[in-house]
């Protein structure tokens, strides 16, 4: 009976029973139903769909230190968006940086997962785009705290004239206490392969993807940004022209294969190359300080360069030419002059022809030294036979 008595004065009346049944059907049925029918029914209001896009522009534009556009955003669920017509203009002239069509975004406990189709850069603001992308979001490591991983089935940086495409290009970024750390992972489109290569050569021959790995360390009294290139692939050296200028000498058709590697620190920067290899180097660009007196095309591979600020360190490097090319009289006694390069004696011309050229030149310091990579020693070879020779 005690028993019974307990169990009584636990029990709820039939009333209240029917009340807490409706509330928590309001509570857990009713209120999350009108919340998404509320929350679709804005999808489809234009004023709140331009305000909610206009928060989003606003927050990348913070986020990324360049202004952004959308055209549309749409929400998907509560953790994914897919933003459409993206577009990247410079803060301060609205020049056009680059564009997207269409952004997936997935957030994800504290990582983003963004997929972005088809984006476009434009080549003649390369330059701008890495200074503010260096300027205005690596070195500003409060704002983020989130990794992320960014990839992009296809990427074209348009130039005025031609294009330079890319694939399977795969972004991971990842933040720590005194450290932000980009890996870039990226591929050459076949399109842009050697003339005469078939799809399957190239399918056969797997190249590995080439790596860029950027580092910006936020420690106080080391503020510095690394920056390091592996790639196998011939990659154009227009791509390289906003950050090193002097690269434009190389010529339109230049391409890049080998380690760079680039510390940038204030104003100062040292530029270090490992088993480099430039190959269709125009030597007459090259040679247009000298005052046009050299010209052919060719290779050059650096075995090992240093660069500080625009002054060589060292350097040990195989220059050739390819096809035949030309060197003027006064340029070819001043290198035999000066470098104790033996000439071959010929009648008076201005312009010499040579069919081939080859050496390897080891710049130290103290020392400026040339040695012939072809038969006999030579450094250029004509029809007749060697033009100049140097003995190691």
């Amino acid at each position: 009976m005690a028993s019974r008595g307990q169990t009584s004065r636990f029990q709820l009346h039939e009333s209240t029973q029917r009340g807490l049944c409706r509330l928590a059907f309001i509570l857990f049925g009713l209120l999350p139903l009108i919340c998404g029918l509320v929350f679709s029914a804005l999808e489809f209001v234009p004023a709140y769909q331009r305000w909610r896009t206009s928060k989003w522009e606003d927050w990348l534009s913070t986020q990324l230190g360049i202004h952004v556009e959308l055209a549309v955003l749409e929400n998907r669920a509560p953790d994914r968006w897919v933003l459409h017509g993206v577009r990247l203009l410079h803060p301060e002239s609205g020049a056009t940086l680059g564009r997207v069509p269409q952004v997936e975004v997935l957030s994800r406990g504290k990582r983003w997962s963004i997929l972005l189709h088809e984006p476009e850069l434009e080549r003649r603001q390369l330059t701008t785009t890495w200074k503010m992308v260096h300027d205005w979001f690596l070195c500003r490591p409060q704002r983020y705290s989130q990794a992320a991983a960014i990839g992009a089935n296809h990427l074209i940086i348009r130039g005025p004239n031609a294009s330079d495409e890319f694939t399977n290009i795969v972004v991971r970024m990842q933040p720590e206490e005194n450290e932000l750390a980009l890996d870039i992972q990226f591929r050459m489109s076949p399109t842009l392969q050697p003339s005469g290569t078939s799809t399957a050569q190239l399918v056969a021959k797997k190249e590995p993807a080439s790596l860029l790995k950027i580092r910006r360390n936020h420690a106080e009294n080391r503020l510095m940004t690394n920056l390091q290139l592996q790639t196998a692939t011939p990659l154009p050296c227009e791509l390289f022209h906003g950050l090193l200028p002097s690269t434009a000498n190389l010529g339109e058709q230049a391409t890049f294969t080998g380690l760079l590697d680039w510390q940038m620190r204030s104003a100062q920067w040292q530029l270090q190359f490992t088993d480099v290899s430039l190959q269709q180097v125009d030597f007459g660009n090259v040679g247009r300080w000298l005052g046009n007196k050299l010209s052919g095309q060719g290779m050059i591979y650096i075995h090992q360069a240093s660069i500080s600020n625009n002054h060589l360190e060292s350097a040990v490097a195989t220059i050739a030419a390819t096809g035949p090319g030309s060197i003027s009289s006064d340029l070819l006694a001043g290198v035999g002059r000066h470098l104790d390069i033996d000439v071959r004696q010929t009648n008076p011309v201005a312009i010499h022809a040579f069919e081939h050229a080859a050496f390897t030149v080891n710049i130290e310091p103290q020392r400026l030294q040339l040695v012939g990579r072809l038969p006999g020693g030579a450094i250029f070879r004509d029809a007749v036979g060697p033009l100049a020779t140097r003995h190691p």
